[in-house]
């Protein structure tokens, strides 16, 4: 199915911002996403891993307090931590704002993910993990 650039922006809902720094991804969520902006974050985080080319790597996302999707965008959010694992990520740390999205997380998640509510905790267990 193709999505024309104007249907895509304004359907969209939903940001990722992301960084590298060595191994490690680092992935800011912002806003509530549904299953078109998730199938737009996919291709987008595909590229930056396969651009990467890691064959191990660690992955530390940040959610905000509107980070949620919908079942269809779960899905979605399911088959991109897969793909994760496949390409080689071996470490899943992510900041979250409340119960909902840490049972999301454990929910679409194969490995088991570290789920913290602090971010300068999660800071500090990731400095001790490297």
């Amino acid at each position: 199915m193709y999505i024309s650039k104007l249907e895509l922006n304004l359907n969209l809902h939903g940001q990722l911002s992301f960084s590298w720094s060595g191994d490690l991804l680092t992935i800011i969520v912002e806003g509530p996403f549904n299953e078109v902006g998730l199938r737009y974050w996919f291709a987008e985080m595909q590229k930056q891993v396969e651009t990467k080319g890691l064959t191990s790597w660690r992955r530390f996302e940040i959610w905000d307090d509107e980070s949620l999707s919908s079942p269809e965008g779960l899905s979605v959010v399911k088959q991109l931590y897969e793909w994760y694992e496949i390409k080689g990520c071996v470490l899943s740390v992510f900041v979250v704002k409340n119960s909902m999205q840490e049972y999301i997380i454990r929910d679409v998640s194969k490995i088991k993910p570290e789920i913290f509510y602090d971010l300068e905790h999660a800071k500090k267990w990731m400095a001790s993990y490297a």
